[in-house]
């Protein structure tokens, strides 16, 4: 199962051609149950490979930025050797592996109602009630670190497989790594070997655009929560610099899998489905959704929340409202419960008097922002100002969409 990147990609590219995804409609579902055999066989391994992730972000910065931005080197070796985040801890660890099991409930339900239905009705502008059929879109490469591996590895592998494409895992990590290491043990044993492909020591200068159809790639930038933007920026285009090629291709997505970046919405103005918003907001923010993915807050306009308020739930332990932005000096409060309600997998509904103020808000916010959805019928004209000003490595419009590529198209 663990071969070389070019044997791997030509076994793939075959096992697509043969149709071996497609030609049983039920065999996404064999894997995906596989898969959720190989989480729990191996729960505490996975478990303990999860605590050893290093955490940077919380380093403290150096004071004289003077001369640019800092070199790893200037930390103290002793904080960089060892610094678990508290998201690591056993209880963080089983709790995502609950959370990845939902994940894979969650496409295990919508493959037997795929394959009882293949198609189904959407409604478009214009075009009235469509007919919608969802394809795989071959062979998808997921490119990862030594990570976490319940985030990014199995999770984007559950994705692809419940979309039906032929994978290729290419790692970074050598054969040594613990995580590695019981993958090529284990995933033969739950999942097809001649569809999903494991690569390990991944040269990104070695993989062609035309040899497959998908490329996903999850990186921890290792950067630290600044207060400069171009700081931040800096580690960020240098961590993504061994895939720059790779970059130019049309089918990459890059992913950092830091854990300090926020996933946002702003409900803007226009009239609105406040029933469509809430149940957005309800799905991405469920606990089920993994920390990476998950919403972790919304903007609301103060005299739009009463439409909303009665939408959500009420319970102190799914939504929280604040008001902090309304009061002067509040962007610190802000920023404290925003940590906070993250940390509690709790969805911050925050009232703004304008979506300029929630800007404002973003703008001076130190913590990285993964996704930034805007919502509402007239979000588009929002779009440039928060692509140019805003710190998102993420701008979408109407929607909230996850991070982890589905790996699929929508055919009408």
């Amino acid at each position: 199962m663990s071969m070389k990147l070019r044997d791997a990609v030509t076994e793939a590219r075959t096992s697509w051609q043969c149709n071996y995804t497609r030609i049983d409609a039920r065999w996404s579902l064999k894997q995906l149950h596989g898969l959720y055999h190989l989480i729990l066989d191996n729960r505490d391994e996975l478990a303990k490979h999860a605590s050893s992730g290093m955490c940077l972000h919380l380093l403290p910065l150096p004071r004289d930025l003077s001369h640019g931005p800092p070199c790893l080197d200037c930390f103290a070796p002793d904080l960089i050797a060892v610094l678990p985040h508290a998201e690591y801890s056993a209880c963080a660890n089983e709790k995502d592996i609950a959370r990845l099991v939902g994940e894979l409930s969650l496409h295990i339900q919508d493959a037997h109602q795929t394959i009882a239905r293949p198609t189904r009705t959407a409604s478009a502008p214009l075009l009235g009630q469509l007919e919608v059929s969802r394809q795989p879109v071959g062979v998808s490469v997921v490119v990862f670190g030594p990570q976490n591996p319940l985030h990014w590895i199995l999770g984007p592998l559950a994705s692809s497989i419940a979309a039906r494409n032929v994978t290729i895992l290419a790692s970074r990590a050598p054969r040594s790594d613990p995580t590695m290491a019981l993958l090529e043990r284990e995933l033969p044993k739950y999942v097809d070997q001649e569809c999903v492909l494991l690569v390990p020591s991944f040269d990104p200068a070695n993989l062609v655009e035309g040899d497959v159809d998908l490329v996903a790639i999850y990186v921890s930038m290792a950067a630290i929560t600044l207060t400069r933007m171009y700081v931040y920026m800096y580690y960020q285009d240098e961590i993504r610099e061994p895939y720059l090629n790779n970059l130019s291709f049309s089918k990459t997505a890059f992913f950092d899998t830091s854990n300090g970046a926020f996933n946002l919405a702003i409900v803007g103005e226009g009239a609105k489905s406040w029933s469509d918003i809430a149940r957005e907001l309800q799905g991405a923010s469920n606990r089920l959704v993994m920390q990476q993915d998950r919403l972790h807050a919304v903007f609301v306009r103060e005299h739009d929340i009463n439409a909303l308020r009665c939408l959500l739930p009420l319970s102190s332990t799914e939504t929280t409202f604040s008001d902090s932005l309304l009061r002067e000096g509040g962007d610190a409060d802000f920023e404290a419960a925003l940590l906070s309600a993250k940390a509690d997998c709790r969805l911050l509904v925050t009232l703004v008097g304008s979506v300029d103020q929630a800007f404002d808000a973003l703008v001076a916010l130190s913590s990285p922002i993964r996704q930034l959805a805007l919502l509402g019928p007239e979000a588009g004209k929002h779009e440039d100002y928060a692509r140019a000003w805003l710190p998102a490595q993420i701008v979408s419009i109407g929607s909230v969409y996850p991070t982890t590529v589905p790996g699929e198209f929508s055919f009408f």
